[in-house]
């Protein structure tokens, strides 16, 4: 007989759910991180005068084009 090896337990389908829905919320959560970490180092500030704008050029580009790859 046709057994999915996923229906042997109803409780193993809800534990993968969370499971599932986890991951996504940690991937969200350091979308959002990335995404501010650009906004603060760009901002006027002690921070900003550490790094020079060609170097966070590079910077910008390296994140977004790793960004588009993955």
């Amino acid at each position: 007989m046709n057994q999915h090896p996923l229906n042997d337990s109803p409780g193993r389908l809800s534990r993968m759910r969370w499971a599932m829905l986890s991951f996504a919320l940690v991937a969200t959560i350091l979308n959002y991180v990335d995404r501010l970490a650009f906004n603060y180092l760009s901002a006027e500030g002690a921070l900003r005068e550490l790094i020079p704008d060609d170097t966070f050029g590079y910077i910008g580009t390296a994140f977004f084009v790793g960004y588009m790859v993955f």
